[in-house]
């Protein structure tokens, strides 16, 4: 099984993934994104933050699915 894993910034991101992502978290912004790639399936990984919290979102065949859920320590 050979895979290779990439790794993005919000200004990399194909618009297709950025607003998959930005659809449904307008109030965080993107911290960082990896793709992992093995065969022909895509898998985004896409990390997002705001004041309060830590987000992993995980995108696949354009379908969403929040992973991580992290309140910030004050």
């Amino acid at each position: 099984m050979i895979y290779s894993i990439d790794y993005f910034s919000e200004k990399e991101l194909p618009v297709n993934i950025k607003n998959i992502v930005i659809s449904n978290y307008r109030h965080y912004a993107i911290t960082s994104a990896t793709r992992i790639h093995q065969d022909c399936q895509k898998i985004w990984i896409v990390k997002l933050a705001n004041k309060a919290n830590y987000i992993a979102v995980r995108i696949e065949n354009g379908e969403e699915e929040e992973i991580e859920n992290f309140k910030k320590a004050n």
